[in-house]
């Protein structure tokens, strides 16, 4: 995409069991679900919450495998 953004799909295939740290975000009607997003950071560890710092507006954080049981998770 010339946009850069890629949809949740593409990113999970991409970034196998990684966090992932979207901007520019699309959502659903609802505003619940992001659709499509520009990953801008991603690792193995959760240090894409600090980079989340250096952006406003429609950011997300997200894991692209099974949320791992020691891991808490709050919206």
């Amino acid at each position: 995409m010339s946009d850069g953004l890629q949809t949740i799909e593409e990113i999970e295939t991409e970034y196998p069991n990684q966090w992932i740290l979207l901007v520019d975000c699309e959502v659903d009607e609802f505003n619940t679900r992001v659709k499509r997003g520009r990953v801008v950071a991603y690792g193995k560890k959760r240090d894409v919450y600090k980079a989340s710092q250096n952006y406003k507006g429609k950011i997300s954080i997200r894991y692209t495998g099974k949320i791992p049981e020691d891991i808490g998770v709050m919206f």
